[in-house]
């Protein structure tokens, strides 16, 4: 190209640069949890959370009590700060911010009429107007309860660490659930759909209600084994062996024939000179969609082309 001038159209420069990330204090991740979804009621909210909660392996948790509330506002402290808690016997203790991502948390206004009736039909007795934690299994009934009673200015941090270590579901084994995966595919003549994922994730977390929101289909086609990398016992030794998992975070997964071989990734291809991470995760653009519907077109051979054509048409929904 010879020298002059170039019409780059329409350019637009930023006159005010970014400013540096400030994380939310507790008082205002306190604020943000009470206020989600104000306008639905706490049985749609209480459903949404139980549909999570079996799709990430976590129990359901609600809290009972107020924004402004300085216990609500304590506990929002406790789970996003790490605390040394140790024995005299030097043994390390599960505190609340080691545990948070065990349970998957509902905070609900206690003032609210339709919260004071859901409380009543769990069977929440509450002695005081204290909040309160309640432990649900994962059918929606009533476990256990914690009080949040603050004693000079702080809640029991402690025992919150005792009691959720106690209600948590058991770690699973990330080797056994691989194997087992495998076996059945084997069996039923399917591929393995294995994803490394985590209960503190967002975009894991929207593709695990996408692929449920399409799992009778994809169910023909697949054995699904969905990892958690931080709470699953093995899943980091997992990593390893799957080595291209570790250059783009969570959520990574691969197609598996059913010996265990990587038949493609959620890599996709990289553009020549351009190295780096190529993780689609959860596909939200145009090239992440189309390479995961090339994902289940190479290794899903009886999938219509009407059903890909769904999928791509719901993901370009939520682009």
């Amino acid at each position: 190209m010879s020298p002059g001038a170039i019409d780059l159209g329409d350019i637009k420069a930023d006159t005010e640069p970014t400013k540096p990330y400030v994380p939310p204090t507790p008082a205002e991740k306190t604020t943000q949890a009470f206020g989600a979804r104000p306008k639905n009621s706490a049985r749609d909210r209480l459903d949404r959370v139980l549909a999570s909660a079996g799709r990430e392996y976590t129990r359901p948790l609600l809290l009972l009590g107020s924004a402004t509330d300085k216990a609500c506002v304590e506990l929002f402290r406790l789970f996003d700060q790490a605390q040394a808690a140790e024995t005299k016997e030097g043994k390390k203790l599960p505190t609340p911010h080691d545990l948070r991502w065990e349970f998957e948390l509902l905070s609900l206004d206690d003032a609210r009429p339709d919260v004071a009736q859901l409380a009543a039909e769990l069977g929440i007795k509450r002695e005081k107007q204290e909040p309160l934690l309640a432990v649900l299994s994962g059918d929606g009934k009533l476990a256990a309860t914690f009080p949040l009673a603050l004693r000079a200015e702080t809640i029991d941090g402690l025992g919150l660490g005792r009691f959720l270590a106690e209600h948590k579901l058991p770690t699973r084994d990330a080797a056994k659930m691989m194997a087992d995966g495998l076996a059945q595919a084997r069996a039923e003549n399917k591929r393995l759909f294995f994803i490394f994922s985590a209960s503190w994730c967002g975009p894991c977390r929207m593709l695990a209600e996408f692929l449920s929101q399409h799992k009778e289909e994809l169910q023909r086609h697949y054995v699904f084994v969905k990892l958690d990398v931080s709470r699953d016992d093995h899943a980091q030794e997992l990593r390893e062996k799957y080595k291209e998992s570790k250059t783009g975070g969570v959520p990574w997964f691969t197609i598996l024939d059913t010996d265990g071989k990587m038949l493609i990734t959620s890599n996709a291809p990289a553009e020549e000179g351009e190295p780096g991470n190529t993780n689609i995760g959860f596909p939200s653009e145009k090239e992440g969609i189309a390479h995961f519907v090339n994902m289940l077109r190479e290794t899903a051979p009886r999938l219509s082309a009407e059903k890909l054509n769904e999928i791509r048409a719901a993901l370009l929904k939520a682009e």
